[in-house]
């Protein structure tokens, strides 16, 4: 995750002794040493440019993500499209399973009369991210680093958490899945 908390921890190398690391939007040049280096699979959200999130030059080592096919298609390389890759490398969707997230997230906001903003709630891209991998099985254990309950920011930049996200709910969920031993560690 791209969250504040995991700056001072030094957990780079740790990280980094993952079998497989997901990066989510977010830079890693300058915060090797809170962050680590690898980069297996890169989910980029992608906003105009990579610069906004620090992503320009970060390269994934076996796949890319996006937030949908729509942010693929506008900055993709159209002679990659019909392979379906990114950089040469493929393509790995969000599975069914992050549509799910989102009804029950939403089911949640409803039903405790959550009203922020606009009142529109949807789970944040780390939290669909996370459910979808692991209900498709690719891992069997999934190590979260760099999320905050509290939502108060992203590591390398000074911007809160948009409050369409329920961090206190998503914390809860993801804390429960641990407790329940399914698979889930989150760290920080």
């Amino acid at each position: 995750g791209a969250a504040d908390t995991v700056l001072g921890k030094k957990r780079g190398e740790e990280i980094d002794d993952h079998d497989t690391v997901f990066r989510y939007n977010g830079p890693i040049k300058g915060y090797e040493r809170d962050i680590g280096k690898k980069s297996d699979v890169m989910y980029w959200k992608v906003r105009n440019q990579e610069k906004q999130y620090g992503q320009e030059g970060q390269k994934a080592r076996i796949v890319y993500m996006f937030k949908d096919q729509s942010k693929y298609y506008m900055f993709g390389n159209k002679n990659e499209f019909s392979q379906m890759t990114f950089r040469g490398k493929p393509i790995l969707w969000e599975s069914s399973f992050s549509s799910k997230v989102s009804e029950v997230y939403v089911e949640y906001a409803a039903t405790n009369k959550r009203s922020v903003g606009s009142g529109r709630h949807a789970a944040s891209g780390g939290f669909r991210l996370a459910m979808s991998i692991l209900a498709s099985g690719l891992c069997t254990r999934l190590d979260i680093y760099g999320y905050s309950a509290a939502g108060t920011g992203r590591y390398f930049k000074s911007a809160v958490v948009n409050t369409v996200h329920i961090s206190g709910f998503e914390h809860f969920m993801f804390r429960t899945a641990m407790e329940e031993k399914l698979g889930i560690c989150v760290y920080n």
